[in-house]
């Protein structure tokens, strides 16, 4: 397994240093599927939210 850089020795999340790092400019996108009940889907397509 490759060593992550933001786990340490016992496994645990830290902290990293990234003062030195570049400034770069970065896109994401997220897609979700929400699956919901027939009376919140009416209050939706009513505006009612």
């Amino acid at each position: 397994m490759s060593k992550l850089s933001h786990i340490n020795k016992k496994g645990n999340p830290s902290m990293v240093n990234v003062s030195s790092k570049p400034i770069t400019k970065r896109t994401a996108i997220a897609k979700a599927t929400m699956f919901l009940g027939k009376e919140l889907i009416s209050h939706f397509k009513n505006d009612e939210l």
